[in-house]
């Protein structure tokens, strides 16, 4: 760690010794700042009130720190810095005042004290610049956890729509996490990100980072969270922008990892849910999560109708393409619902889809499932199995082809392409998904890679996907 030293009690000594030091120095380290400023308050101050221009905006970061220093030998002489550098006319150094005061030793302060610093900041209540609002913010949110009267001030900015004031905000509410988690203004206030746009990524992030430690104790505010989210969030948004997965990250790591069954919970939830964003999401996080050890909870698929499940089977096949996640999602459909004639006979359909794109799926993971089910679930599998046999000993014996071999970057030109020729296709006119060319091409392939079908005629698979995602539940029979 760069030390922090002052050669002489000036001015000028305080500034050498801070330039010194941040030359010195990786970034602002604040501990040594603070104890910096605890030792050399007479100096600071002299140095702080002669300040005029702004000559280093590293300097002016380091203002705080100094203050809140001097406040644990003088808090007197720390709030009157504070009062004196909110008369500059330099817009700097007043924020600086402005976080001064959220930072400084209330602990040791009197109650009168903390109460002049109330009406300090109470003068800025009709304040508009942005950046100003930041910094109020962050002090009252610092100052909640001494006074109950600054829970007023904050919650009134809490509610303006400025994404500096409200990554603020949110920093306030990782700051007191711990210690007002559970009561309803700080449940309503991270409600009040539901609507939030998902172009801020910046602020995104820090609500991954405030939700993650919630789910320990705060399951269900997380998951209205999540589902209030997706619901104001715009199909165009989550299609072109970005999924679950990738915008909340260790909020969901974290799910997966303390209760799997939650997380399978709200993929079947999320998959029979009408609202395209809904199966998106739920699309997302079984192609992220989903394995073979990971399947939909049982009694949530207990609760659907047959209907419900009949849907619930067509979006999985419209927006998971994964071998692995496919699977498993299925068959733990097939192990709840064995006796559903109707809900067999989707499956058996299903499988072929899924045959017909991974062939080693019915020689690897359905005879594997035939020999350690159950002697029902066993029987369907057998049928499916028997179903499609001879079209796998059809597509084994032909050769792989040539133009399939060799660079990587070349498939993936091809596969881009293609996507550009199925939205170009899609845009022209949606009767292509009832007039256009056949998902299942005369030449099936087999690939260990991506689906077959995904080769050989990509414009085609995507459109059956996407078919199978535009069913409403009303259209099955």
């Amino acid at each position: 760690m760069v030390t922090l030293n002052c050669k002489n009690s000036k001015k000028e000594g305080v500034k050498e010794a801070l330039m010194t030091f941040l030359q010195k120095s990786n970034g602002v380290q604040n501990d040594t700042l603070v104890d910096f400023g605890r030792k050399n308050h007479q100096a600071i101050k002299t140095f702080l009130l002669g300040l005029e221009n702004i000559f280093d905006e590293r300097i002016i970061e380091t203002i705080p720190h100094l203050i809140r220093g001097i406040s644990l030998e003088d808090f007197s002489l720390s709030f009157q810095l504070c009062k004196q550098l909110l008369t500059s006319k330099d817009e700097y150094l007043e924020r600086a005042a402005l976080v001064s005061l959220g930072l400084l030793n209330y602990k040791d302060g009197s109650e009168r004290e903390l109460s002049e610093v109330l009406k300090l900041l109470a003068q800025y209540k009709k304040e508009e610049r942005k950046e100003v609002l930041s910094v109020l913010t962050f002090s009252y949110g610092n100052l909640i956890e001494h006074t109950d009267a600054a829970f007023e001030f904050f919650l009134l900015l809490a509610r303006k729509n400025i994404p500096e004031v409200r990554f603020q905000v949110l920093c306030s509410l990782s700051l007191h996490e711990e210690r007002y988690h559970s009561e309803e203004w700080y449940r309503d206030l991270l409600l009040d990100f539901t609507n939030l746009s998902i172009h801020y990524r910046g602020l995104i992030e820090q609500l991954d980072l405030l939700l993650a430690p919630l789910v320990a104790d705060e399951e269900r505010l997380v998951f209205e969270f999540l589902e209030l989210w997706i619901a104001n969030a715009s199909e165009k948004e989550i299609c072109r922008y970005g999924f679950l997965e990738e915008l909340f990250p260790h909020t969901l790591y974290r799910i997966k990892e303390r209760s799997p069954k939650v997380l399978e919970k709200i993929i079947v939830k999320w998959f029979v849910q009408e609202k395209m964003p809904f199966q998106f999401a739920a699309g997302s996080l079984a192609k992220c999560y989903c394995s073979t050890s990971l399947g939909l909870e049982q009694t949530e698929l207990q609760r659907l109708s047959v209907k419900e499940l009949v849907f619930l089977i067509r979006k999985i096949i419209g927006h998971v393409f994964l071998c692995d996640a496919l699977c498993s999602l299925l068959f733990s459909i097939l192990e709840s619902r064995s006796q559903d004639i109707r809900v067999i006979e989707e499956l058996e359909q299903a499988f072929a889809y899924v045959v017909y794109n991974y062939p080693h799926v019915l020689k690897v993971f359905l005879a594997e499932k035939q020999n350690h089910s159950e002697k029902e679930v066993s029987q369907a599998v057998r049928n499916i199995i028997e179903g499609n046999q001879s079209y796998f000993d059809h597509i084994s014996s032909l050769p792989f082809p040539k133009e399939l071999e060799g660079d990587p970057l070349r498939v993936e030109k091809l596969l881009k392409e293609n996507h550009r020729l199925f939205v170009q296709a899609f845009d022209n006119g949606k009767n292509h998904l009832k007039y256009g060319r056949s998902s299942f091409p005369s030449t099936p392939l087999q690939s260990d890679t991506l689906p077959r079908g995904e080769y050989l005629d990509p414009i085609g698979q995507e459109m059956l996907r996407f078919g199978y995602r535009v069913e409403s539940k009303g259209d099955i029979q």
